[in-house]
């Protein structure tokens, strides 16, 4: 092994006088092969220190030295371009030099056999493939062998994307690539030399790390794509069992030191956070890490303040509610409630502080009028209570933000300390019924309080709510949404209820123009709109542990809500919401799949680019559950419901539900229980790889040539690829495994 200090002492017996000779800027070390750059003038040298060479191969550098030569460094490439990065490789012809650097038109990658004078050049644009997603200098590089002698090379750019390269062995040239965000600034690659499980790759990007995972397949049948597809990438969270609410600090540089006989695992990891230098145990399967925020009393409700950047917990202490706003980063407690007359500190605002009374509702509500707008909490109660809250000098909380934000880029570790954000009670009102509900629309909010739901505007000339309709629900709304004029009303008892709220000369009017005709016990409702529908889906959770998606019908008898599906789960869901949580290097806008001019999902994937569709909608449980829903189109179910009938009928795979009848080839719309996609089920034969023992491809029969046959048409219809009718059946069974992982990949 060789130091830096030793190339320097190699370079300085070259005869060159110290401080005018030439300059060692990057090095690389293979088995026994030693690799740096050195620069002259205009021209960089990139010179091979490898012991094994013998003497009548050497090649002097300097030729007016009058120093002996070196017998174990020589000159392998010469380059005329801006060098940024190299690392060695190794192939079947034996080891070799990736030399990355640019010029004004591209990037430039030089593959240079170490033993062989022969060079190959490729050149790649700073636009990268058909999305034209920007690509700056490659600044770290890593490589990985494959089973069928080509190699990847993982190449981390200065503004933090991954490209991972597929190159051929013999000839040197790409054959299929793909681009991955990891974030936006230099992404450094090292690799881990002690991976048991696949190639592990560590990336340091936006002081955060990241561990790219390969599974190099067995087969070299379609195995360059499936290479690509399997690169799995997650970021690497640290926790402490005594610090459960420990802040996750900047990672400047991570290693995995050496197995040894101390630790069973042999999975410990360095890894420099500022001035600390850290170890800890890597967990090699991705899984949930919890992080706890500690407060000062019992919270019932929470949401996060996009607009002042913080957590708003409504929460009982000392047995009296109150609100309390976290810093979400250090999880401060910023509040303050003051007195709204004399905004001198209070220990709870007006309205709050009673004892057993439990918050029903919890959000924030921007008003907008004449160009400006405010924004209010709105906070409803069991005990008959509808506080609208406003945060004093809103101004100064923009100003802390800001300034917190500059300091967070000026300095690596610095923590600006928020101040306290000042609250108080601005208008409220009191009735004898729990308000169950409440949202707000353009010019007021609309609340139900027992059966009663109440439509109230604003008045700004008088500074106070008045009332301008009134409507009686068949039973309680205890969930409450407005869209565009209409009033959706979840009841406790009657399920869905749309009304719709009519402007007239100097008041409004409540009137129903939707209803579901059967009854449920609700627990939630989410709107979901969907861009090639002209009318909105909604989802209804129950508490007998069922959703059902419903569809306002128009102009028919009785205008009710259509059921479209219905799904049976093991949960019941408590609320949906809707969330942009996929992490940066999953932007579907930005091509996943194999990058070789497309991205192997065809029109699919094209729609799932669209940035409308980049909601994720998640459902919380009972029992702690979050789960994810996604809307498929008629073609795609079609696909994936055929795959589900297959594996319901695997002992192995539905040990204890599975069904003992034939696959059905024709595939059913009614009972609308068919139209629900389970994708646990759909999990289990993608993570067990059981498409071959589904399909039964290795019996020639007349029924397993029909249940191929259907499994074909449906992925070729469902237009994931672009494979032709005579494809072997390898490929569409593989094509279906991207089919598979691109709709079952984790969303956070």
């Amino acid at each position: 092994m060789y130091e830096l200090e030793e190339l320097l002492q190699l370079e300085s017996g070259l005869g060159v006088p110290t401080g005018l000779g030439p300059m060692i800027h990057d090095a690389a070390i293979g088995e026994d092969v030693v690799i740096f750059t050195v620069s002259r003038g205009g021209c960089t040298d990139v010179q091979v220190l490898c012991p094994e060479i013998p003497t009548h191969d050497i090649m002097q550098i300097d030729d007016s030295s009058t120093s002996p030569a070196r017998n174990n460094i020589r000159t392998v490439a010469k380059i005329y371009y801006q060098v940024t990065s190299l690392t060695i490789g190794q192939v079947e012809a034996g080891p070799f030099v990736a030399i990355a650097g640019w010029d004004e038109e591209s990037i430039i990658l030089t593959f240079q056999p170490i033993h062989v004078a022969s060079q190959q050049i490729l050149r790649i644009p700073y636009s990268f493939g058909d999305e034209g997603i920007p690509l700056e200098s490659i600044v770290s590089m890593a490589t990985a062998s494959l089973l069928s002698g080509n190699f990847l090379l993982l190449c981390g750019t200065r503004n933090g994307r991954v490209l991972t390269l597929e190159i051929c062995g013999s000839t040197l040239e790409i054959i299929l690539s793909r681009c991955d965000c990891i974030g936006a600034t230099t992404a450094i690659l090292s690799k881990d030399e002690y991976s048991h499980s696949g190639d592990l790759f560590f990336v340091s990007c936006d002081s955060k790390v990241c561990a790219l995972t390969i599974n190099t397949p067995e087969t070299s049948a379609t195995s360059s794509e499936r290479c690509l597809r399997s690169l799995g990438i997650n970021q690497v969270w640290l926790t402490d069992a005594l610090k459960p609410d420990l802040q996750q600090p900047k990672i400047t540089s991570i290693a995995r030191l050496p197995p040894n006989g101390l630790s069973s695992a042999d999975s410990n990891l360095l890894l420099i956070a500022g001035s600390q230098l850290l170890l800890a145990e890597l967990s090699t399967q991705p899984k949930a890490v919890p992080r706890q925020i500690s407060i000062k009393g019992t919270p019932t409700r929470l949401l996060y303040s996009h607009t002042l950047e913080v957590l708003i917990v409504a929460a009982s202490i000392k047995g009296g509610s109150t609100l309390l706003f976290i810093d979400p980063d250090t999880g401060e407690d910023l509040s303050q409630p003051v007195d709204q007359k004399t905004k001198e500190s209070v220990e709870f605002v007006s309205g709050l502080g009673n004892t057993n009374e439990r918050v029903f509702r919890l959000f924030e509500w921007p008003y907008t009028k004449d160009g400006k707008t405010w924004n209010f909490i709105i906070v409803s109660t069991d005990a008959g209570r509808l506080l609208i809250i406003s945060v004093a000098d809103q101004e100064r909380v923009r100003d802390d933000l800001l300034r917190a934000g500059l300091s967070h880029l000026e300095v690596e570790n610095s923590h600006h300390t928020r101040s306290k954000i000042s609250y108080y009670t601005r208008h409220k009102f009191k009735c004898a019924e729990p308000v169950y509900s409440v949202t707000g629309f353009a010019d007021g909010l609309l609340w139900c309080a027992g059966e009663n739901l109440f439509c109230d505007v604003l008045d700004l000339g008088e500074k106070r709510f008045k009332r301008a309709a009134q409507y009686q629900l068949p039973s309680p709304a205890i969930d409450l949404s407005y869209s565009n004029g209409a009033i959706y009303a979840l009841t406790k008892a009657h399920s869905l209820e749309v009304l719709r709220l009519v402007a007239t000369p100097g008041d409004f009017q409540i009137v129903r123009t939707h209803g579901d005709p059967l009854s449920r016990a609700s627990l939630h409702h989410a709107m979901v709109s969907l861009p090639l529908a002209n009318r909105p889906v909604h989802l209804v959770s129950d508490k007998l542990c069922s959703m059902v998606g419903l569809w306002p019908a128009y102009n028919t008898k009785a205008d009710t809500l259509v059921t479209l599906f219905e799904a049976e789960l093991s949960y019941s869901v408590l609320r949906f919401r809707a969330a942009d949580c996929r992490p940066v290097w999953d932007n579907v806008r930005i091509s996943k799949g194999i990058n070789s001019n497309t991205n192997g999902l065809g029109k699919m994937g094209a729609e799932l680019r669209d940035p409308r569709k980049r909601s994720e909608l998640l459902g919380l449980s009972i029992t702690g559950v979050l789960s994810h829903y996604t809307f498929l189109d008629f073609k795609t179910w079609q696909f994936l419901r055929f795959i589900i009938n297959l594996t319901i009928r695997s002992p192995s795979l539905c040990e204890f539900t599975y069904q003992d009848d034939p696959v059905p080839l024709d595939l059913a719309v009614e009972p609308k229980l068919m139209m629900h996609v389970d994708g646990d089920i759909l999990k289990r034969c993608l993570e067990g790889r059981s498409l071959e023992n589904l399909l039964h491809i290795s019996h020639d029969t007349a029924e397993t040539r029909k249940i191929f046959e259907t499994f074909r048409e449906l992925l070729r219809a469902a237009d994931c690829g672009k494979l032709e009718n005579n494809a072997p059946p390898a490929a569409y069974v593989d094509q279906a495994y991207a089919f598979l992982e691109f709709f079952l990949r984790p969303v956070l």
